[in-house]
Parts: C-alpha cells; sequence; structure tokens
C-alpha cells in the first residue's frame, strides 16, 4: 500500500499548481532516480530481503524517475526516456507487467521446478513478453478502456457474462484436477520393505505401487506434535507446556525449528521403548541458534522471545538430554556470513544450556518439491534425486561439529541414512523420505528410530564429540 501511495503523491505533485521544482533540482532527482533503479539491477540478488526496506530503493527511485522527468528541465534523462522505443515500452509496461509472470512460470512448470531454466532463456522469454504484451494493450487494454460498449453494456449482460465465466473456470479446473488424479502414481513395480542402512541405493528405478506415503498423501504425513498444537507456528508464541509420555518418567527435550520437529517421530519412538517422556520445544521459522530472523524486513523478534522462554523452562525441568536439531541454511537472518551467524548462533545456545546436549544436524534440502517431479517421472526415480555434493555442505557440517565438541556436547550425522556417495534420492526402497523440498515424511523418519536411538543412547552414556553417521 505504502508503494501505491508513493505513485499517488508522484502524480500530486506533478498535477498540483502549488509545486514548482526548478529544473536544476529536477533534472538531479531524475538522474539519481535511474542510478537508483540500475543500482537495484546490478545489486539485489536471491540473498537480499524483498519485501522489506530494501523495497525502498527501487520504488523510491522511481518515484524520482516520474518527478524529476515530468518537470521542465534542459539537462534530464528526457531525451533518453522520451525516445519512441522507450516510450513504445512505457506505452505497454502495464500489459507487460501482467503477461511476464505466467510466461516464466508456465514455463518453468514445463520442465519441471528442479531444473531451473538458464538465463538465456528466461531472457529470450523476457522478450517474447514485448509482442504479447502489445497484443493484449491493443487489443484488450485499449478497447476496455476507450471502447463504448463497457459503458453501454447492461448490468444484467455483464452479470450474466462474468457468471458464465466463473462456471467455466470452476469447471475447467475440476476437469484438470480429475485428469491429474487419474494419472498413475506408480512405475508398476512392487519394493522391498525400507531398513535403514548406511549409504543406501535404489533396489528399483521407478516409483513401486506399495510406496509408503502415496504421492497424493505426502503432504499430510506429518507427526503427532504438527498436528495436536505442540510444534508452535509462527504466530503462537507462548510455550506449548507439551510433554509426550509419563510426566514422571526420565526426559528428553525435542528443541528446534521445523526441522526438530520432523525427527519427533523417531525420537517418540525409542522413548516408548526405552521409557522415556519427550518435551517439546519447537516453533515452525525458530532455531534453536540463537540468531535474529528477519520477516519482511525486520527482526521476527518472538523468536527471541520464545527461545529464551524455552531455554528456561530446560534448566527448570533438568532434562537427561536435549535434542537440538535445526534448518542449516538459515537464509531470513540477519546480515553477515550465514554459516558463521548460524555457527556462532548454536554456540551461543550450547552454552547457555546447562544439560547434556546432542546436535543433530540438519537434513539436505532438495530444493525443489519431489512428489511434482515424481509424478512426471513414475518410472524414473533417480531423475529427481539431488546430488549430494549440492545439497549437503562438508564444510558446515564440519564447523558445526568442532563446536558442538568444544562445548562439550554430542554430534549425530544421519545423512548417510538418507543420502549414497553421490545422490540424495526421494524414495528408498517402499519410502518416500520427503515430503516437501526439505523436510521429511513421518514415515520415513518413524524408521530411523534405531538409528537415532543409537545416537541418543551414546549422548546419554556420556559419549562426547563426534556420533559418526557418514
Amino acid at each position: 500500500m505504502w508503494e501505491l501511495g508513493a505513485g499517488g503523491l508522484a502524480a500530486f505533485v506533478l498535477s498540483s499548481p502549488r509545486f514548482r521544482i526548478p529544473g536544476a533540482l529536477a533534472d538531479s532527482l531524475a538522474w539519481a532516480g535511474l542510478a537508483g533503479i540500475l543500482a537495484t539491477v546490478l545489486m539485489f540478488d536471491d540473498g537480499t530481503v524483498f519485501p522489506g526496506y530494501n523495497a525502498a530503493l527501487p520504488v523510491l527511485a522511481s518515484v524520482a524517475v516520474v518527478v524529476g522527468g515530468g518537470a521542465p528541465g534542459r539537462f534530464g534523462p528526457g531525451a533518453i526516456l522520451g525516445a519512441r522505443p522507450m516510450q513504445f515500452i512505457g506505452t505497454i509496461s502495464y500489459s507487460i507487467y501482467l503477461v511476464h509472470w505466467p510466461v516464466l512460470m508456465l514455463a518453468q512448470t514445463a520442465v519441471g521446478e528442479w531444473n531451473p531454466l538458464p538465463l538465456h532463456v528466461t531472457l529470450g522469454l523476457a522478450l517474447l513478453c514485448i509482442p504479447l504484451a502489445w497484443l493484449s494493450y491493443r487489443f484488450v487494454e485499449e478497447p476496455c478502456r476507450r471502447g463504448r460498449w463497457p459503458l453501454l453494456a447492461r448490468p444484467r449482460r455483464v452479470i450474466g457474462l462474468a457468471a458464465a465465466a466463473s462456471v467455466s473456470c470452476v469447471a475447467l479446473s475440476a476437469a484438470a484436477y480429475g485428469v491429474s488424479q487419474a494419472r498413475p502414481q506408480g512405475g508398476g513395480v512392487v519394493a522391498e520393505t525400507f531398513v535403514p542402512r548406511l549409504t543406501p541405493s535404489s533396489s528399483i528405478k521407478g516409483i513401486p505401487s506399495n510406496m509408503r506415503p502415496a504421492l497424493d498423501a505426502a503432504a499430510d504425513d506429518v507427526g503427532l506434535i504438527n498436528k495436536n498444537g505442540c510444534n508452535r507456528i509462527e504466530n503462537q508464541d507462548e510455550l506449548a507446556d507439551c510433554v509426550v509420555g509419563d510426566p514422571d518418567a526420565p526426559r528428553v527435550v525435542l528443541f528446534g525449528d521445523s526441522h526438530a520437529a520432523q525427527w519427533f517421530p523417531a525420537v517418540h519412538a525409542w522413548a516408548e521403548e526405552a521409557g522415556y517422556s519427550v518435551e517439546v520445544h519447537t516453533k515452525n521459522v525458530c532455531p534453536a541458534a540463537e540468531v535474529t530472523v528477519l520477516r519482511n524486513g525486520v527482526p521476527f523478534t518472538a523468536c527471541d522471545t520464545w527461545r529464551a522462554s524455552v531455554l528456561e523452562r530446560i534448566a527448570e525441568s533438568d532434562p537427561e538430554l536435549v535434542i537440538m536439531s535445526g534448518r542449516e541454511r538459515l537464509t531470513w537472518v540477519t546480515q553477515g556470513s550465514v554459516e558463521e551467524t548460524r555457527i556462532a548462533g548454536t554456540q551461543r545456545t550450547l552454552d547457555a544450556i546447562d544439560a547434556p546436549v546432542l546436535v543433530v544436524t540438519d537434513t539436505p534440502n532438495l530444493g525443489f518439491v519431489p512428489t511434482t517431479c515424481l509424478s512426471a517421472n513414475v518410472r524414473d526415480q533417480d531423475k529427481c534425486a539431488a546430488e549430494r555434493s549440492r545439497v549437503i555442505s562438508d564444510g558446515l557440517k564440519e564447523l558445526e561439529r568442532e563446536v558442538v565438541s568444544e562445548a562439550g556436547a554430542s554430534w549425530a550425522d544421519l545423512n548417510g541414512f538418507l543420502c549414497d556417495e553421490e545422490l540424495c534420492r526421494p524414495i528408498l526402497d517402499d519410502v518416500l523420505v520427503y515430503r516437501d523440498s526439505n523436510h521429511l515424511t513421518r514415515t520415513f523418519t518413524a524408521t530411523m528410530a534405531g538409528p537415532m536411538g543409537e545416537a541418543i543412547e551414546e549422548a546419554l552414556a556420556g559419549a562426547k564429540g563426534e556420533v559418526a553417521r557418514g
């Protein structure tokens, strides 16, 4: 809304007779605006927090160009911006805005989100948007803006046409959904039952017909704490006060963000067998590592408040063990090296806990939703595998291991059960590993009770430093 407001103020300044900008100032303002737009193009990348305060640069720069260029001046950029090609682009700019997003997104969807389009292809698609935008401007925008028929059309007819169009959209969407649901979700093969093993290999090439969970059920294959409110979501700041199992039994604490919460089925399965209860302190987006999380460009202080409350509760409950885990790539933290920020934050949290701690290193983030990829490659799941070297940073894990060891805590890497030396596959035997790009399915983590239990028992026994798992 503030961006629209900035545009409205620019229009007001240009149209009001009370405002007169001197020519020299107008020229300087317009050139400064162009410089700001160029800086945005050159400086902003996928690590730039956006939307947020960074949006001020392109918005205010655009306002400067409009206001400065609209005032009389002799040495402004008017000769450039007033050229016929620039005027043409400006004329169809709104149509370009409407056209470019579906063109780019439909092309990416056609090849699969796991195959990012190269730069030369996206540039070619951007150029393709220009003639498409002109057609939209010429035959849709202009007739609707300037034609007499929209003004003369009877309300009853307009409402009828709108209703018919809406019904058509619903019918088309329902038909498309039905076609997609009718597509086979398996490759016509049966896989053996998955048993966790180091450097796992795929027993079959296609998607097994007995896969657990099925592709259309993967998104909902979450642990108990994701359904009963124990895992807190972004707008829930208070502690969950959640203990699963006998409250009088020896207790372990699960602490971290959603990547910690995903391990609950494995921890709970071990705890039931070993006679422990599990105290859950997990919250989406909020890592156990003491770092400042950003949302929309501003600090999300709810994470800091929640984390401090968890540390107080841990000090009060005096658990046998605290199990920490969390997202490795904290791309939404404050400025600075993501790796250094996370490692330093982990160290601060470990120093604040006066109890034995087991840090379970993060699982790979594939970077794409594997269920979408698998639905298009039912006979060759390896097309949806990720290269291990791309999704696992051995250097970052070594830094984490060193910090954990120096703090006197235990460290476990279970990724050797997910990936072999080359690939991290989305399916292992009859089990679907991922429910989205970076979270494990409940079914898979439940099968990992054995390896997780071994790591917990070694930590409980007082083993310090690394617990090697691959």
